[in-house]
């Protein structure tokens, strides 16, 4: 998962430093996918052991994780300005600082009417945290959700309480993955630039991270090899990232490519911690005494006269 993290961030680094590959925005939505996912995976299994979802114990990890380092990063930038671009203190300093802070970045593009693929002038210093922002507004709605659903699951259910909280979660998530990829086609092909910073137009994207999460182990029972689907889901998220240029229409259908791609990557992961076949066989071995030499139904005497001694 790491090495995937990577290959996003030189994405986008390449995007911005080089312009080559044109295509390396992509990488924001390689990290929607991952968090998705990540996000889904700990609270899914936090309900499991726990028995519920501890809410505030995962805000403040959440916290705790992403607002020093925003902040510091925030304040940086606030002072450069300042100090190397007086001329746009008083416009950028009055409102983007707080907006980035706060986790509104990507709503204060949209009210801007920025666009992120084909700007009209100068970017914003603080455009960039527009994805963690998205993804704030994520965190600020998703556990709740799991929580509610979960909350009915289990009075209903049929089976095991995974079971339940497992099943619950995948249909949910699918139902938010239709609606969010139905408003990403249709938002994309008449506001691109605002659909590159809506949430309505980008959780879709985590929601695919969130139904591999959500399906867990039933996933591992797919009859392709770990290293095929990693280098196939590689290879769709390079192709795009070399293939997409800023005229491209985007998010919308164009998006599937490197979502699918990571998908397929997230999901190779998750199999990969499933002992291969001949591992589980020697632990059923381990586990299961071997009772042949007492079950073997008695061999039948040779052929032929019977032996003078009898």
């Amino acid at each position: 998962m790491e090495g995937l993290r990577a290959v996003a961030i030189l994405l986008v680094v390449a995007n911005h430093a080089w312009g080559w590959p044109a295509g390396g925005y992509v990488g924001v939505d390689v990290f929607f996918v991952v968090s998705g996912y990540l996000i889904t995976r700990g609270l899914i299994r936090d309900r499991i052991q726990h028995g519920s979802v501890r809410l505030a114990a995962f805000y403040v990890k959440r916290v705790a994780r992403l607002v020093p380092a925003a902040a510091l990063v925030i304040a940086v930038t606030s002072a450069l300005i300042a100090l190397v671009y007086f001329p746009l203190t008083s416009e950028v300093l009055a409102t983007q600082p707080f907006s980035s802070l706060f986790g509104v970045q990507n709503w204060s593009m949209v009210r801007s009417g920025a666009d992120y693929l084909n700007p009209s002038g100068a970017p914003s210093p603080f455009q960039h945290f527009w994805s963690l922002s998205l993804e704030e507004q994520f965190y600020a709605i998703w556990p709740w959700t799991l929580a509610a659903v979960w909350f009915l699951a289990v009075r209903v259910r049929r089976g095991s309480a995974e079971r339940s909280v497992r099943t619950a979660t995948f249909g949910v998530v699918i139902v938010m993955i239709a609606l969010s990829l139905a408003a990403s086609v249709l938002i994309t092909a008449v506001n691109p630039g605002a659909a590159y910073f809506l949430p309505v137009t980008r959780f879709w994207e985590l929601g695919v991270g969130a139904a591999i999460a959500a399906a867990g182990l039933g996933l591992r029972g797919v009859g392709v090899p770990a290293v095929a689907m990693r280098w196939a889901g590689l290879a769709m998220i390079a192709l795009s990232a070399v293939l997409y240029t800023p005229a491209t229409p985007f998010p919308g259908i164009a998006a599937l490519l490197p979502v699918a791609g990571t998908a397929l990557v997230v999901l190779a992961a998750e199999r990969a911690d499933e002992p291969s076949p001949r591992v589980q066989r020697r632990r059923r071995s381990r586990r299961t005494p071997n009772c042949r030499p007492l079950c073997a139904p008695p061999s039948k005497p040779p052929a032929g006269p019977p032996s003078p001694i009898s």
